[in-house]
C-alpha cells in the first residue's frame, strides 16, 4: 500500500450503519445456508463463500458510506464490485486485493483480526482492511457465520 497509509489503522471499526431488518434477516439466512453447505463437506471445502447475486445485495451496496470512506482517503476501485460473502472462520491468510471495504451484515460470534485490531464485529459496523496483510476470522464454539458486504478500494484521487 502507499506509504502515506502506513499509519492507517487497518481493520479498525470506522463506523456503524443501520442495517434494515430485512437485509439482516437475508444475510443470516445466507450465512446459515453457507454453513450448512460447509457441514455437508465436513468443513473441508472453501472457508469463504461468495453468496451469488440476490436482489437484496443491491440494497446492501446502497448503504456504502462514500463520504466517510473518502474522508479516510479511499474510494471504490473501478476494478471491483460489491459482493456479499459468508465465512465460518479462516486461518490467517493474505489474498492480495489491497484495501477493502467491509460492512458486516450478520455475525453470531466470529472475530476479525488484522494486526493490532481484533473485534467480534456487530451487524452494521464497517471497517477497511488491507487484503495484502495477514488477516483472519476466528470462530468460537457456538459461532456459525460472519456475513459481509465487500468491495475493493483505491486511494482517493
Amino acid at each position: 500500500m502507499v506509504s502515506r497509509k502506513d499509519t492507517f489503522a487497518w481493520g479498525a471499526i470506522q463506523g456503524v450503519l443501520d442495517i434494515p431488518e430485512h437485509l439482516h434477516a437475508a444475510a443470516k439466512a445466507g450465512g446459515a445456508s453457507a454453513y450448512a453447505q460447509a457441514q455437508q463437506e465436513d468443513f473441508c471445502g472453501e472457508r469463504v463463500f461468495w453468496l451469488p447475486g440476490e436482489p437484496w445485495h443491491e440494497d446492501c451496496a446502497a448503504l456504502f458510506p462514500a463520504d466517510a470512506v473518502r474522508a479516510l482517503g479511499f474510494e471504490l476501485s473501478q476494478a471491483g464490485q460489491f459482493r456479499v460473502y459468508s465465512t465460518h472462520g479462516t486461518d490467517p491468510h493474505i489474498d492480495g486485493d489491497g484495501a477493502c471495504f467491509v460492512l458486516v451484515l450478520a455475525n453470531d460470534g466470529l472475530k476479525f483480526r488484522q494486526g493490532k485490531q481484533s473485534h467480534v464485529t456487530r451487524a452494521g459496523e464497517w471497517y477497511i482492511f488491507d487484503d495484502c496483510r495477514t488477516h483472519t476470522v476466528s470462530d468460537s464454539k457456538r459461532s456459525t457465520s460472519y456475513v459481509f458486504l465487500h468491495h475493493a478500494l483505491k486511494a482517493a484521487s
